[in-house]
């Protein structure tokens, strides 16, 4: 069964469609493909060079840079990066790098940038239209938890198997008071969590419910108006069965085959509920989290 790709939580579709887009222009040149598998993977700060000098190329296709460039200079000293660069239609004359103009090229160029904008956290695809000269050169930032009071009178604790102990005593002591403010905004994160992913829930049901089970349709269905009437084979008497013309075997072909994509979808259905049940977890984990002693 052919699921049409509705689910989008992670903003994946995108990047997923442009990376396909990329690699099926770089197919046609085996060169380039052996590079591109030698070469990655990279770090994020050789992507994002390397995506700079590209999208400033294809922008500019008759600019010339020096490979003694602080920006370059990295990215043509690495061998495997090199190898690729050559392969797409780049070109080394004494101190300059320059772009050798082709339609076969262009075309390795454009699918390099696509799938390799894909692989970065740093560089979206806008780049793709328009230049964005604030962006170049600049370097990836990893991403840090604001660091936060550990709650005493919680005492989160992060579990080995990543689940979440809390402990609380019966009795409201000092610290219960003092964190009020900070007890009632993680209740209000967690309830908020719970919401989104109830309504998420409940689209899923939904989509299962009247888009993809098969149902029976109006015609078809015993005691309508508009039903269709079916034509037996005669000389059975009114005690035996009716065997209708066409046979049984393509009843029971239809049936068979209604029956197994319901059971398809039933499953598909498992599998989103199961996976929105592990990413709600996931979320109310993410908001202890800062409260423990890891963070």
């Amino acid at each position: 069964m052919l699921v049409f790709p509705h689910w989008n939580q992670d903003h994946l579709l995108l990047p997923l469609h442009q990376a396909l887009t990329g690699f099926h222009e770089l197919c046609s040149n085996q060169n380039c493909i052996l590079a591109l598998s030698t070469m990655l993977p990279l770090h994020q700060e050789q992507l994002c060079n390397l995506i700079d000098l590209i999208a400033i190329v294809k922008h500019t296709p008759t600019i010339q840079l020096g490979i003694l460039d602080p920006s370059i200079k990295p990215l043509w000293s690495h061998n495997s990066i090199r190898s690729y660069l050559l392969s797409i239609g780049f070109l080394s004359i004494r101190s300059l790098l320059i772009f050798r103009r082709s339609l076969s090229n262009r075309q390795l160029l454009i699918g390099s940038l696509q799938l390799l904008i894909s692989l970065c956290l740093h560089r979206d695809h806008k780049i793709l239209e328009c230049l964005d000269i604030s962006t170049l050169g600049e370097e990836p930032k990893s991403a840090t938890l604001e660091p936060k009071s550990r709650l005493q009178s919680l005492q989160p604790l992060l579990m080995p198997r990543q689940e979440i102990l809390v402990r609380s005593s019966w009795m409201k002591d000092a610290s219960y008071k003092r964190e009020w403010e900070e007890r009632k905004k993680l209740a209000s994160e967690i309830a908020q969590v719970t919401t989104n992913y109830n309504r998420i829930l409940d689209h899923a049901k939904w989509w299962h419910r009247d888009v993809k089970v098969p149902r029976v349709s109006a015609k078809s269905e015993p005691g309508s108006e508009t039903s269709n009437k079916v034509k037996v084979m005669s000389g059975a008497t009114p005690s035996c069965d009716r065997t209708p013309l066409n046979g049984e075997d393509s009843l029971q072909e239809s049936l068979h085959q209604t029956l197994k994509m319901r059971h398809e979808a039933h499953l598909v259905l498992q599998k989103r509920c199961e996976e929105i049940t592990r990413r709600q977890v996931s979320a109310i984990r993410g908001c202890y989290l800062p409260f423990t002693e890891d963070h």
